[in-house]
């Protein structure tokens, strides 16, 4: 029958997404077995699990890729006290407000859910469930203040067509922020501490940026590659915290010399901010992440696109096969200067790591 032919394509459509998650980590271990795979899934549902059925969901926020953000206005348990108390427990509902019959309405919305879309091809299909469930391996053995936390994913019940994840809601991206900045920065606000204006924005540009590399640094320390650093990967939560999300190209590297350089995906990630090893496709390992920051810092002050009107091929030509940078003002903080152009150094040995970009943008913090 069509239900039989659709649950068999179903089951072989998850065989893939396994042995898929699996391959590009062959160059690191062994050939996983049946066992560890089973393993992958058992990790995967420690994070609570929900059907669709369960929540309720409002307007379309985002869509990119195989996938799309909706937010969610509620939670409805049908009077199952038990679901209602472990998701109480769960997600502590400091966020959420109790409402009769087992529901819990989000307040202003406070989480969003991240689907398939709909007319994906079979191909295009294996693909988003990949990357949706390579997403929520990494995020659930993730715990810190800048980067998106994860609530749920879709039970075992749901076809893999609904596979989906909870997250929680951001509000504006790092990308609207620097069109905030440059619409209220005028010649004076833009240079360094030369009036109240100026130095309230550059203070708000030096934390983000700190928060970044706060982020970072924690990938890093758990030897987690993120390779996809900018504007449009970060956002701001409720409350204004910055929030490092989309982990669909992370990767966990093997704990090794970490001079070591790996054989990975080339052209992965996103031109502007690509390092040069990654656009050249050769070996390259956690310093990559660093060159993109260096990138995106510099985004982050100037507020102007970095490489702005530059083809790829001259992206290529100039900056990755050249020394072409963008350019820094030099009315710009000496240490901020420097750090920008240390991370964003042809020779990936010769950048800094996180844990001095954090030293030396607390330094700055401090003094400013």
């Amino acid at each position: 029958t069509d239900q039989e032919m659709k649950a068999n394509r179903d089951r072989s459509i998850f065989k893939l997404v396994f042995r898929k998650h699996h391959e590009e980590n062959d160059a690191f271990t062994e050939s996983s077995t049946r066992s560890e795979e089973l393993q992958e899934v058992e990790e995967l549902t420690v994070i609570p699990t929900l059907k669709l059925s369960e929540i309720v969901l409002g307007r379309v926020l985002g869509s990119g890729g195989t996938c799309k953000i909706k937010e969610i206005t509620e939670f409805n348990f049908c009077r199952d006290c038990d679901r209602q108390k472990q998701f109480s427990q769960l997600w502590e509902y400091q966020n959420c407000e109790s409402v009769e019959r087992g529901k819990f309405r989000s307040k202003r919305f406070r989480y969003v859910i991240k689907q398939l879309k709909t007319n994906l091809n079979p191909e295009e299909h294996v693909v988003g469930v990949t990357d949706l469930m390579n997403e929520a391996m990494h995020l659930k053995r993730i715990a810190h203040p800048n980067i998106l936390r994860i609530r749920g994913v879709a039970s075992h019940e749901e076809e893999s067509t609904k596979f989906f994840i909870v997250l929680d809601r951001l509000y504006f991206t790092l990308e609207q922020q620097t069109d905030k900045w440059r619409k209220q920065a005028d010649n004076r606000a833009s240079s360094w501490k030369n009036c109240s204006s100026g130095r309230q924005i550059w203070s708000e540009k030096i934390n983000v940026g700190y928060d970044i590399a706060g982020a970072m640094n924690y990938l890093h320390k758990k030897r987690i590659i993120y390779r996809d650093l900018k504007p449009q990967n970060i956002g701001f939560d409720v409350q204004g915290k910055v929030k490092l999300f989309d982990f669909d190209l992370a990767k966990e590297l093997p704990s090794t010399d970490k001079g070591e350089y790996f054989n990975m995906t080339g052209l992965t990630g996103s031109i502007r901010y690509m390092s040069p090893e990654v656009f050249n496709e050769k070996l390259y390992n956690l310093s990559a992440d660093v060159y993109s920051f260096g990138i995106l810092f510099w985004q982050i002050c100037s507020t102007q696109i970095p490489f702005f009107r530059m083809t790829i091929k001259t992206i290529h030509d100039q900056v990755a096969n050249g020394s072409c940078r963008p350019h820094i003002p030099f009315g710009w903080d000496k240490q901020l200067r420097q750090l920008m152009k240390r991370c964003w150094n042809s020779h990936p040995s010769l950048r800094p790591s996180f844990f001095n970009v954090l030293e030396i943008l607390g330094e700055v913090r401090e003094n400013h």
